[in-house]
């Protein structure tokens, strides 16, 4: 995986305006990683992928992250700031067969969750028929003794060990925040998803490029491409020379 150009990056934005979260993922990974195919990159456990997001997001912005969250108890706002190595797991080695559990008379084989997996459940609206496709594509087979049990007939105990056995497989595909109010001192844990977070700082930092562009292509007549060229810095000596 190699770091992206100010260009690469401003077309990866272009590119994944209009795409859901699960396929934005994909592409930042694809123009990252060239050498490996979508099928290789969708086919990364959602834990990998995101590790991987996380490294790229390092490269591209910096290892430090600042965030907010609300409290549910009060509504004080807090203000974090961390790095993205403290948000990523110990490394889970990929399985090379087919995972197992045994639980309450059941015996199932699965693999976690993918990147294509998640591609495919965007277009369900409705959370309970999303988990049950997932588990359709996840789990390879069960039974209760000699009996083979479609994913629907499973116990709601036993998806709920299932859930547990795959968040040890692969810790990083679930990433918590254990945070703490200053104001009325309520606990909590807040999901954080490297995907949403990382598009939001592209957003946010393809806007500002853009109005760079613009400042620079109306002071000095120069082309997008020269100016999206140019470093951070000498772009802001230039637009400090405008503003003077």
């Amino acid at each position: 995986m190699r770091a992206l150009t100010a260009s690469e990056l401003l077309s990866v934005w272009e590119r994944g305006d209009a795409m859901p979260a699960s396929r934005r993922a994909l592409l930042l990974l694809g123009a990252a990683a060239p050498e490996a195919t979508p099928e290789e990159l969708g086919q990364l456990p959602v834990g990998q992928r995101d590790d991987l997001l996380f490294q790229l997001r390092a490269t591209a912005f910096g290892p430090g992250l600042e965030a907010t969250a609300v409290c549910p108890s009060c509504g004080e706002k807090l203000e974090m700031t961390f790095g993205t190595d403290d948000l990523r797991a110990p490394a889970a080695p990929a399985p090379s067969a087919p995972l197992t559990l045994e639980y309450a008379e059941h015996s199932l084989t699965f693999r976690p969750p993918n990147g294509l997996d998640l591609v495919e459940l965007t277009a369900l609206p409705d959370l309970a028929e999303a988990e049950l496709a997932l588990l359709r594509r996840c789990v390879l087979s069960a039974c209760s003794g000699e009996r083979v049990l479609a994913v629907e007939a499973l116990p709601a105990t036993v998806v709920t060990a299932l859930a547990a056995r795959l968040a040890d497989a692969d810790p990083q595909a679930d990433v918590q925040l254990s945070l703490a109010c200053p104001a009325c001192d309520h606990r909590w844990e807040e999901p954080f998803d490297i995907v949403t977070f990382f598009w939001r700082e592209i957003e946010a930092w393809a806007a500002r490029l853009l109005r760079e562009v613009h400042t620079l292509a109306m002071a000095y007549g120069w082309s997008e491409a020269e100016i999206v060229a140019l470093s951070p810095s000498r772009r802001r000596h230039y637009l400090e020379l405008v503003a003077a």
